[in-house]
């Protein structure tokens, strides 16, 4: 504890002289100032902002964006944005406001919204961010810049230019989603990852700009929340608060009451350095949540996920609990933000409790403002763009390796909508007919596949199979297969509208201790041999409720060294979990704030055993609704019999937008690993200028395809003169006797094309199991 006082009061020394802190030790008062009806404006509050001007504005789940500002006669009141007043979407995670006083959300699907004081406008892929799920918004007044971190990377749009860049990160840090962002005095700029760790640039705006690594000496790389203030930069992860004065060079590191029990119980059997240990500072728990530095720069605030907030003074190191007097009977356990204000108080963002706090808003705030210009969509150079036919060109030329698994950006849009998008080659809906799963998909060969129980659990325990809603209309559930779901419209069990179904595998992990390491969900999967997209989907269909808000999952794919899941008298020989850890890490990811529904993505390499770990991460328990593989082909037989015209050619020809998309198509079986990392710059910046000219030929497909843009590629490829796989799926019949047709969906399907109708093969079987 005496050298973390040290350092920080170095720190602290450098930074010139503060006023000193009084020593009081009670409780803080938060004043409910901030009149928030919970029932009407929603009880998940995940981010808020105060502008310039005074306005405080509040970003929901599922409610959309609220604004509190003050009218003409001082009297404080709210508006409200949704969908119908031009928002992408009833989501916002994030706010930021710009210099010319232009309001920007970002959203869990829809990319960002900006507000010009009059009118919403949506910025969403591939005319807007990189990625589709916006976690972050920080405005740069040194560069101008407003700094917008996603799923897929970050994207800067410069005031100056009115143009957009969408960064190359190091290969390290590319795959991960961005969750965080802080930018310096200095025009330096640090980059939290959702797994990958910590990077800071110091001129990002250089072309030769170089991203270090400082996240090497933290205890996670899992990381929630960034602050900078008065050259102090603050880190919140799943293991602690973390502060450093020297841009990451050193380190303070703050661990929760519950750390030594969590690294203890760790599979690795190593405790850390930084284990709470007997220091005098110790957070009322180990996941911070939300972080935040007051105006001044003295205090630190921080959020945590079960035990609400505390106030840190840094030149003692004292730490005071932060009271709320929350609304009954929500809950204030589980910070999502925080907004210090100058006033001493600050707004509370609450994961089932709402809003909580006091801010000081200007007696006209909302008054009229000049309405500036909304900012024109993104567009790649010919330059970018023929510098990525370069990149492509030179990177594809090598050997594909034998194995790999590398993490490609998530797919936050597709949601439970799967049919004819994923899972085309093979498909496990988990759960679906427990204790069984169903599984479709027309790929040449069966998938071979084992879910199991880690081995750090009690001793008759084993992975539990759910179904939570038989049938829904809730489209964050996965739908049901379509011959199954058509089986049970026609014998009266559902009604077209209600084909989705919630289920999913479960580790049982509410049962045992959150500082136990497991016992943690598992599946060894067969990958065929070639290139492949390996996707696993969940949502957190009820994690508006008590403890269920707590999930949090770290996920990591290692090959299973044996050739075949198979033994010697061809019987499913379910692997060793405890040897999990004894193989190296191919690939990692992390599954947080899921509630709408996200489809980790990984392009895997075969004929390979994977086995993928879904940690439960000190967290509630793990559960996993579906497994898709897909063949990396966006015209996949059988659904398509030939492919479009134009595709065959041996270079790069045609407008430069076609040659990014057909350079990148080559790389990809040249060089699968680069393709998979660097990539997707290159197709947002093609796509982007394609549908800026109306083109709608093969080239437009495959890259609607690439992003997810599946509604889009549908209407695509329909323009094209093909059927698409989702229209395919649906017209799928029952055939008024098979049960369920797990297992059966190639020779359906292939009847079903040669039939144009349903004509179910000789090979049905009537005793197929529920």
């Amino acid at each position: 504890m005496r050298l973390c006082r040290v350092a920080l009061a170095y720190t602290l020394l450098l930074l010139g002289p503060s006023p000193l802190i009084g020593g009081e030790t009670a409780p803080r008062g938060i004043g409910q100032t901030i009149d928030w009806k919970i029932e009407e404006q929603g009880r998940f509050a995940v981010c808020a902002h105060q502008a310039p001007s005074g306005d405080v504005w509040i970003g929901t789940e599922d409610h959309g964006l609220w604004r509190l500002a003050a009218a003409e006669n001082g009297q404080l009141t709210w508006a409200h944005y949704t969908e119908r007043n031009g928002l992408g979407e009833n989501h916002v995670y994030a706010i930021a406001s710009d210099r010319l006083n232009r309001v920007w959300v970002g959203h869990a699907s829809r990319g960002v919204s900006v507000f010009d004081g009059s009118t919403w406008k949506n910025y969403d892929v591939p005319r807007g961010p990189i990625g589709e799920r916006i976690y972050d918004i920080e405005t740069d007044a040194t560069r101008d810049a407003v700094w917008i971190a996603t799923n897929a990377g970050v994207s800067v749009y410069d005031l100056t230019t009115d143009s957009w860049e969408h960064l190359d990160l190091p290969e390290a840090n590319s795959a991960s989603p961005v969750t965080a962002l802080a930018v310096d005095e200095r025009n330096g700029v640090y980059l939290g990852f959702e797994a990958a760790g910590l990077l800071y640039c110091a001129n990002p705006g250089s072309k030769k700009a170089t991203w270090v690594d400082i996240g090497k000496k933290l205890p996670s790389a899992n990381i929630n929340a960034l602050a900078f203030s008065r050259g102090l930069l603050a880190v919140a992860s799943d293991r602690g608060a973390c502060v450093s004065g020297d841009r990451g060079s050193n380190w303070v590191v703050l661990r929760g009451v519950d750390a030594d029990a969590k690294e203890t119980q760790a599979s690795t059997g190593q405790k850390p350095k930084n284990a709470a240990g007997s220091r005098e500072c110790v957070l009322s728990e180990d996941f911070v949540s939300a972080i935040a530095f007051s105006p001044k720069g003295e205090d630190l605030l921080i959020g945590h996920r079960r035990t609400g907030a505390e106030l840190i003074q840094l030149q003692r190191l004292a730490l005071t609990p932060i009271k709320v007097a929350g609304p009954a009977p929500f809950p204030t356990d589980y910070v999502c933000a925080i907004v210090p204000s100058n006033q001493g108080g600050g707004i509370f963002c609450w994961y089932g409790g709402g809003v909580t706090g006091e801010v000081a808003i200007p007696a006209t705030s909302g008054s009229a403002l000049a309405v500036p210009a909304l900012p024109t969509p993104a567009r790649a150079t010919d330059q970018d763009m023929q510098a990525m036919v370069a990149a492509a060109v030179a990177n594809g030329k090598g050997q594909a390796k034998a194995i790999q698994a590398i993490p490609v950006a998530d797919d936050w849009r597709t949601r439970g909508n799967w049919l004819g998008r994923r899972g085309l080659y093979w498909m496990c809906l988990c759960a679906s007919r427990a204790p069984q799963d169903y599984i479709w998909g027309c790929g040449e060969k069966p998938v071979d596949y084992l879910p199991f129980l880690g081995t750090r659990c009690s001793k008759l325990d084993s992975l539990r199979y759910w179904v939570h809603w038989l049938y829904t209309d809730n489209e964050r559930s996965l739908e049901l297969a379509p011959v199954y779901a058509d089986g049970r419209v026609q014998r009266g069990m559902t009604t077209p509208g209600r084909t989705h179904r919630q289920s999913e595998w479960d580790d049982h992990g509410e049962a045992y201790p959150m500082a136990f390491d497991g016992p943690h969900a598992y599946v060894s999967i067969a990958i065929p041999e070639g290139c492949s997209f390996l996707s696993l989907y969940n949502t957190n269909k009820d994690g508006h409720d008590g403890s269920n808000r707590w999930r949090d999952y770290r996920i990591s794919i290692r090959q299973t060294p044996v050739p075949s899941l198979r033994g010697k008298s061809g019987e499913l020989m379910t692997p060793d979990a405890a040897l999990f850890n004894d193989g190296q890490e191919l690939a990692r990811a992390r599954n947080r704030m899921f509630w709408t529904g996200v489809w980790k993505r990984f392009l895997v390499t075969g004929p390979a055993v994977f086995t993928v770990e879904m940690n439960r991460n000190h967290s509630f328990n793990t559960i996993l609704a579906g497994i898709a593989i897909d063949r990396d082909d966006p015209f996949p037989s059988p659904y398509f019999t030939e492919k479009p015209a134009g595709l065959n050619a041996s270079a790069p020809t045609g407008p430069i937008a076609e040659q990014v998309i057909a350079s990148l198509e080559r790389a990809r079986s040249g060089n699968p690993r680069w393709w998979a990392l660097h990539s997707r710059r290159g197709y947002v910046a093609a796509l982007g200028a394609l549908l800026e000219k109306n083109t709608m030929n093969a080239f437009t497909v495959i890259g609607l395809y690439r992003l997810g843009l599946f509604e889009q590629y549908e209407a695509g490829v329909k323009a094209l003169g093909f059927t698409p796989p989702r229209e395919i799926e649906k017209s799928m019949k029952w055939d008024g006797v098979t049960y369920s047709s797990s297992g059966m969906g190639r020779s359906l399907l292939l009847n079903h094309l040669k039939a144009k109708s349903f004509n179910p093969p000789a090979s049905l079987s009537t005793t197929d199991k529920p």
